[in-house]
């Protein structure tokens, strides 16, 4: 076994990324999820040109005939540059079905296809009872004369709505785990096939539902051995498994360079926020936690193409631990971007909006980024700065009329659509003297003092979502089952909801002591503001997450509400400073 890549796999890596960052740039990846198909048809040519769909294909059937270890080097690409359309479910999840099952004449049949990029495939296994295993395939597969009646439903089928072929996995009436288990071909166009695109929270990769109705199978389209088809199917998900971490790790390694980047630039406090060793840490763990899965994947790979026995067990092992670091690595890298504005600052030198006296009054002009419901308002209370401060010296708040000649206000799209926020720019806008909150020039720290109250605030908001995600999770867990029985039943899981709980309470703690400070204006108010702010961000996005996890693929549809509290949880961590951020501001308070 050897772990590096051969001189020709280097370069099947330079040209696809060539090609992606020609031919799939994010302007692209950011259009394509706003269609319906995910892909357009010129795209979906030029990669049938570069040998792309044929690439693990024998060349008998037009193929490359390369193994999966070059298919891997191509996905690490592909996932790098979060490639939306139908290749994984075609040119993986299909090419390797009727590669490993398919008998000759079916072969024949669509291979050569597949190949030459005119048609597209795509595997159904998941069902509503949203099991992995075996007991997971309900879907009833009839006899019927000469063949088989399908009837059930699948969900979560990648990119089913632009497939021509679709590979189905049924069950014979009365059988039971792996036995009476087949893989059917379909017609995407069937009489009695409906589908459904799904909207989901990865707009990258379509998801559908598929239902059929009594839907007629001749035998001959039987995948392999009728009844005996749980084996292949394992084959072909571990296969798919792999495909996926290798897209896994290409994300997550574009995800550490522009955190790595953006943390040379990114300024607060007066320097690179990549001097801190916060930050500094962060980066690193995300290195090894990208190189690690690498590691995993490349082994996984080669298990794989060389059908070794430990295959399974390597796609398994990949898959559990780049579905971690993937995740982390992403929430590691929202953090760095934290509370974005066009300077990103959150402290008193992040006011920039100029505020020049004019006459009685003053007039604005700048820019403000992340204003929350300002489209809605009918008045903007504004922080400016007199040319020439710095510091917290120089800075006013202002109050505007949000119809005031010279603002426009334009409605940002964001991740969580739950709370509107906008931008506003103003143009030499007039402002009378008396429009000046408190003293001028001194305030600063009146705005501190609304934003600790508004980090309180935030804080009993994240405690209430938090709290329902446990809620909802723990629900779950006693109805769900898995292996038989209840996920509630098995360790990890009451482990996760146990967390959950104790990161929620503390979050109640530490919120309910900061509201009692700010209520008496005690001087250690910002203090726990800070301390609760940075507490509450890490415990509802954690929780937020470990919901997830717990409802499985549906807690990420549009249908579950469970994705609308992960989208709440991750815009609060980054309003008013993440933990990151108000970590370094109780840093600061306590002398250090």
């Amino acid at each position: 076994m050897d772990f590096g890549f051969s001189e020709e796999q280097e370069m099947l890596r330079k040209s696809a990324r060539d090609f992606l960052a020609g031919e799939s740039p994010m302007t692209y990846v950011r259009q394509m999820m706003e269609d319906d198909r995910g892909f357009t048809d010129a795209h979906w040519k030029k990669m049938a040109e570069l040998g792309w769909m044929g690439l693990i294909l024998p060349e008998r059937y037009g193929g490359a005939g390369l193994d999966f270890v070059d298919m891997v080097v191509v996905l690490e690409e592909m996932g790098r540059a979060v490639l939306p359309g139908p290749f994984f479910s075609t040119a993986v999840l299909g090419s390797v079905a009727l590669l490993e099952g398919g008998s000759d004449a079916q072969k024949q049949a669509y291979l050569p296809k597949l190949a030459a990029g005119e048609l597209r495939a795509t595997l159904a296994q998941l069902e509503p009872n949203a099991r992995w295993d075996a007991e997971g395939i309900e879907l009833e597969a009839r006899k019927d004369g000469g063949g088989y009646r399908l009837s059930g439903t699948k969900l979560f089928v990648p990119d089913a709505h632009t497939a021509e072929l679709l590979i189905v996995a049924g069950r014979e009436p009365g059988s039971t785990g792996a036995d009476g288990v087949s893989l059917f071909l379909l017609d995407a166009g069937a009489p009695g096939i409906t589908i459904t695109l799904l909207k989901t929270m990865d707009q990258t990769r379509k998801l559908c539902e598929v239902t059929l109705a009594d839907v007629r199978v001749p035998a001959d389209r039987v995948l392999g051995v009728p009844g005996a088809g749980w084996k292949l199917l394992e084959r072909v998900v571990d296969r798919g498994k792999v495909g996926l971490c290798a897209e896994m790790c290409g994300g997550a390694q574009k995800v550490l360079e522009m955190s790595v980047d953006y943390a040379k630039v990114r300024e607060q406090f007066g320097r690179p926020i990549g001097s801190f060793q916060a930050i500094q840490h962060k980066c690193a763990n995300m290195l090894v936690e990208v190189e690690s899965s690498k590691s995993a994947t490349y082994y996984a790979a080669w298990a794989v193409a060389n059908d070794v026995p430990e295959a399974p067990l390597a796609a398994a092992m990949a898959k559990a631990y780049c579905s971690d670091a993937y995740r982390l690595a992403a929430g590691e890298l929202r953090a760095t971007l934290a509370q974005l504005e066009p300077n990103a600052r959150w402290d008193a030198e992040g006011i920039e909006l100029e505020a020049r006296k004019d006459g009685g009054g003053y007039r604005l002009s700048g820019t403000k980024l992340f204003v929350p419901d300002a489209h809605t308002a009918e008045l903007l209370i504004v922080a400016g700065r007199e040319p020439g401060s710095t510091g917290a010296d120089g800075v006013s708040l202002f109050l505007l009329d949000a119809g005031a000649p010279g603002i426009t206000i334009t409605l940002l799209k964001t991740m969580d659509q739950t709370r509107k926020l906008c931008e506003v720019t103003l143009a030499d806008v007039r402002v009378p003297a008396d429009r000046v909150l408190g003293v001028p020039g001194a305030g600063w720290k009146l705005l501190e003092r609304v934003v600790d109250r508004g980090k309180v605030g935030l804080c009993a908001e994240m405690c209430g979502g938090a709290q329902k995600v446990l809620e909802m999770s723990v629900d779950y867990a006693k109805v769900r089952e898995q292996f038989g029985r209840p996920i509630g039943s098995f360790q990890a899981i009451q482990h996760k909801c146990a967390n959950m709980l104790v990161e929620v309470e503390s979050s109640k703690s530490a919120t309910y002591y900061a509201a009692w400070a700010v209520a008496n204006d005690v001087p250690e108010a910002p203090l726990a503001a800070a301390m609760a702010k940075a507490y509450c961000s890490d415990a509802y996005r954690h929780t937020a997450g470990e919901g997830i996890q717990i409802h499985g693929g549906i807690g990420f549809t549009w249908e579950h509400d469970m994705h609308i509290y992960f989208k709440r949880a991750k815009s609060s961590e980054v309003t008013f400073g993440d933990a990151t951020w108000n970590r370094e501001i109780v840093a600061q308070l306590i002398g250090l």
